[in-house]
């Protein structure tokens, strides 16, 4: 990915003094009075109390602002823009009726530039519900995005599922009311444009608290033991990790996906260790498994910070430009911590055949590359199915590989979406050739 910037910062300014003057003026051009007049001001600070009560308790309200600042915080992490700024502030006058201003103006390194309207969707005991919209709010939308010169882009939060898609206008209008399922938005998801990534790793990841021998550690009858800490070690699948690897391990213990588990080490009635251990929920014998997305990892981190059980404690918290982004750099290799990224980017808007036709083209040149490369296998021929499905053999029998490798696994769906991607064939077991997997990764 190209056009990363890791010295984003803030445009000073003094909310607490401009925008509260603008609160006061919009007062007095009501109840009248003076900016001086000491009674007004007293009127003023006094008709904050009940509407800031009732603002501070209202959980919709809190959940949806939230939502919008995780948002803004998140692009600014990645750090994949020029420029990210709240549209939908201060006064708005406009000789057309039923405008909606979207929450951000956007500018990409290319200088791109778009709005986001950004929505937090919480599908409760209905997990196929879909994301609703009126056609008049989505008309004013677009005509405000027409009036300004700047496509609109819906930002949704899935709270049940984590997950952010960042999708245009025009995924909701599949027919009938306005919506946006969640497999639809997956598909036309272009949060890749700035910056997000699926991210896997070997398992488990772990973390072992050593206890330090030279201090009393003996286990309790009750089974409490009180101890000091000699060091700590972080692993992946058993490789010790350090610096820049431990980092990002520790990124993906604390917000992934993965369950966790605590054991203890203990000799002879001491304690020798504590593990506490991240491991996926389901292994599909493919040497890796998906963390999660950085948006869904950074989303997990800030409701943390923001939250006390189900109650939203504050709106937001500082964040640095760029840190999420540089957490693992474009040309980041490890022996201990090797990484599996997929970075979904939309093709050129052509016609739906050609978009398509083009990147089964590339992928069959990277799977002719990788089969080659390997010496074992190599492609017999390709065969389309439902969006894509590529049949290979061992020069004996035919080997299908099935159109989803995993449940959880996106590599079929990005090709049966078009996307620029090269797959790697990797055998699971060399005793039963019928079992294969694929990776994927961003074509050059």
């Amino acid at each position: 990915m190209d056009g990363s910037n890791g010295d984003i910062q803030p445009i000073p300014r003094d909310p607490l003094r401009f925008d509260l003057l603008q609160l006061f003026a919009g007062h007095l051009a009501d109840q009248g009075g003076t900016l001086q007049d000491a009674s007004a001001q007293g009127d003023f600070v006094a008709s904050l109390g009940q509407p800031l009560t009732y603002a501070a308790a209202d959980s919709t309200l809190l959940r949806g602002l939230r939502t919008e600042a995780l948002f803004a915080a998140l692009v600014v992490s990645l750090g994949r823009i020029q420029l990210i700024k709240q549209e939908d502030v201060g006064p708005a006058w406009a000789a057309r009726r039923g405008l909606k201003i979207p929450d951000y103006r956007i500018v990409l390194p290319d200088g791109t530039t778009f709005l986001t309207e950004v929505k937090h969707f919480h599908q409760g005991r209905h997990p196929r519900k879909a994301f609703s919209i009126s056609r008049s709010y989505l008309a004013g939308l677009r005509a405000y995005g027409e009036l300004v010169g700047c496509p609109v882009k819906l930002a949704v939060y899935w709270s049940q599922w984590n997950i952010w898609t960042l999708v245009p206008l025009s995924a909701c209008e599949a027919g009938g009311r306005p919506s946006l399922s969640l497999p639809r938005a997956i598909r036309a998801n272009e949060l890749g444009i700035l910056g997000d990534l699926h991210v896997g790793t070997r398992f488990p990841l772990r973390i072992r608290i050593v206890a330090d021998p030279a201090h009393e550690r003996a286990v309790g009858d009750d089974g409490e033991v009180a101890f000091r800490i000699a060091r700590v070690e972080m692993y992946c699948a058993d490789q010790r990790l350090t610096g820049r690897d431990w980092n990002i391990a520790m990124w993906f213990m604390l917000y992934g996906d993965w369950e966790e588990d605590a054991t203890a080490e203990i000799t002879d009635g001491e304690l020798v260790a504590v593990n506490f251990t991240r491991t996926p929920q389901e292994d599909h014998h493919q040497g890796f498994e998906f963390v999660g997305t950085l948006s869904g990892l950074f989303s997990s981190m800030y409701l943390s910070s923001t939250s006390d059980a189900d109650r939203v404690t504050r709106l937001g918290i500082k964040v640095v430009g760029g840190s999420l982004g540089s957490l693992i750099p474009d040309d980041y290799e490890s022996e201990t911590l090797p990484l599996w990224r997929i970075h979904q980017i939309q093709g050129p808007r052509r016609a739906r055949g050609a978009a398509l036709s083009c990147a089964r083209r590339r992928t069959v040149q990277s799977f002719r590359a990788s089969l080659a490369s390997s010496g074992r296998y190599r492609l017999r021929r390709k065969q389309i199915v439902d969006g894509a499905r590529f049949l290979i053999s061992d020069r004996s029998a035919p080997i299908p590989l099935p159109r989803y490798v995993s449940p959880r696994s996106i590599c079929e769906l990005a090709l049966a979406r078009g996307l620029a991607i090269a797959v790697r064939l990797v055998l699971s077991n060399a005793a039963a050739a019928s079992t294969v997997s694929a990776t994927a990764s961003p074509i050059a």
